[in-house]
């Protein structure tokens, strides 16, 4: 898995190289199959930082590296932030939307923005934080999770977050009462709890009140990290990796048995994100195969990115295509939401 840091130097050093194999530009959806139309059922928007390839109308093929929001029924997509023109984040900030797909969160260098989702025309800044963002439901504020010790933890293996709720408003940020030992995955639909990743603690999953109070551990087993609510807040989505094989599984939020939606093929591909459906009853999944150099080492070129979306117990998978356009890499942060464009419809 590559650390959200490195990522962005990885993308851009392949926008730069070039070279990528064109063939196979995204198809149209086959409307009649059993998965389309589940999606379509599903419906929403998925969001990503995306590096494409696509070709103008001279036939030119051009580079578009940016925040993406893509139909998850028949893959037309649309540029909401371009990185090459909004440097001052950094390269690939990581973005969050807003439960109603209205705002977006984009952690930078040094600081947490907002801006509308339609159209990314103006940035307003939050506060000098930084760090993995989860919105609260009602989208006046959102937890910022911000490690302060990162320079230790190669040694120590002893993450140590700083955790904050951040208004959206712009008003002053205050401390959130959530064990440092933790940083915020996600907030559940009602506001109530939060279920908060433990790397000072074996890296295992913890539900908790929104006051930090009655805690309790989900996840026993692995290494298990990047866990949203369910839209009906009876489950949890959270990616499991244990003998280097990482799985994308569920978890009832009384912590009973955990359900495997989908996992990588060892060796072969690694599933590097995933996301609710809005209606809860499908996940998309960002999926892409292993390539390596002559040296051993990994490279991204050809390696076949791509959103795979399958029903939360892991049938009717189903690959979303991208029209006019052909995947060079996804970065591992996904959000899939009922669109703002789509609700004023």
């Amino acid at each position: 898995m590559f650390r959200r840091e490195s990522w962005p130097g990885i993308l851009l050093a392949c926008v730069l190289a070039g070279g990528w194999n064109l063939a196979g530009f995204a198809q149209a959806a086959d409307e009649a199959s059993p998965a389309a139309a589940a999606n379509a059922e599903s419906g929403g928007k998925l969001y990503v930082t995306a590096l494409l390839k696509v070709k103008d109308a001279q036939g030119d093929v051009k580079d578009v590296f940016g925040f993406l929001e893509v139909d998850a029924h028949d893959g037309t997509w649309r540029t909401v932030i371009d990185w090459t023109k909004e440097t001052g984040f950094g390269p690939a900030p990581q973005v969050r939307v807003s439960p109603n797909g209205e705002t977006l969160a984009i952690s930078g260098r040094e600081s947490v923005h907002t801006c509308d989702a339609k159209e990314a025309l103006s940035f307003g800044k939050l506060a000098d934080v930084r760090g993995i963002m989860s919105w609260r439901p009602d989208g006046k504020s959102l937890y910022v999770s911000e490690n302060i010790n990162q320079d230790e933890i190669a040694e120590k293996n002893n993450w140590r977050y700083e955790n904050w709720l951040v208004r959206a408003d712009g008003g002053p940020k205050s401390p959130a009462p959530v064990p440092s030992t933790d940083l915020v995955c996600d907030v559940s639909p009602d506001g109530t709890w939060l279920v908060t990743f433990g790397h000072g603690r074996s890296s295992q999953l913890y539900l908790m009140r929104a006051d930090g109070t009655d805690q309790r551990q989900l996840t026993r087993e692995g290494s298990n990290f990047s866990a949203r609510f369910s839209p009906d807040g009876l489950h949890i989505l959270f990616s499991s990796s244990k003998d280097n094989r990482r799985k994308i599984k569920t978890i009832p939020v009384d912590g009973n048995t955990e359900q495997t939606v989908a996992a990588e093929n060892l060796g072969v591909d690694r599933i590097e994100a995933a996301a609710w459906s809005p209606d809860g009853k499908r996940v998309a999944l960002i999926r892409h195969d292993v390539q390596r150099d002559g040296k051993g080492r990994r490279r991204i070129q050809d390696s076949n990115y791509r959103i795979e979306i399958v029903d939360v117990d892991g049938t009717n998978s189903r690959i979303l295509p991208w029209k006019g356009a052909n995947v060079s890499a996804l970065a591992e942060s996904l959000d899939w939401r009922t669109s703002a464009n789509d609700r004023a419809k």
